[in-house]
């Protein structure tokens, strides 16, 4: 099963830490998606390009 992202927030640069990156091709990542999972919030960084096919997959143990 794969989760859209219920919400979306900026990554916030600073002088001790970098950005990240994409989780998808490992550009720099600009945006953090939130994924609503039972009793959690996961979070994952896209970059621009990527964010669009944003999704979380649930594995089925």
């Amino acid at each position: 099963m794969a989760i859209r992202p219920y919400g979306t927030r900026p990554v916030l640069a600073s002088k001790n830490r970098s950005p990240g990156y994409c989780i998808v091709c490992a550009a720099v990542a600009t945006t953090e998606a939130l994924f609503q999972l039972d009793g959690a919030v996961i979070i994952q960084r896209y970059c621009d390009k990527c964010l669009s096919d944003a999704k979380y997959v649930v594995s089925s143990r």
